[in-house]
């Protein structure tokens, strides 16, 4: 089943029971026909949503343009690299002062 699948969604569906979610969501009746397919496909980041059929449907325009996310994403990717990175020396510190003591 998993074999259509990117890569990125493989690993994270992997050792999942999918036929039995999609049987479950069949036998449930549940209203959002294409969330099975939604999940083995992964979900768009960017875009219109289609309707699900669970959701009440409104329209949102973006805040930003996919250009603007792309540029904010490598932003907060360097913060959370600095944060890390902080936060690792941290842990360094707490362990030498434990081996002290």
């Amino acid at each position: 089943m998993l074999e259509s699948c990117p890569e990125h969604v493989k690993q994270i569906m992997k050792g999942k029971n999918l036929l039995l979610l999609k049987e479950i969501l069949e036998d449930l009746g549940y209203p959002d026909r294409s969330l099975f397919d939604d999940l083995c496909r992964g979900f768009k980041l960017t875009g219109w949503l289609p309707k699900s059929g669970v959701f009440p449907g409104r329209i949102r325009h973006p805040e930003y343009d996919v250009a603007t996310l792309k540029l904010l994403s490598n932003r907060f990717e360097q913060i959370h690299l600095l944060s890390g990175a902080i936060h690792g020396e941290r842990q360094n510190l707490n362990f030498h002062l434990g081996d002290d003591s």
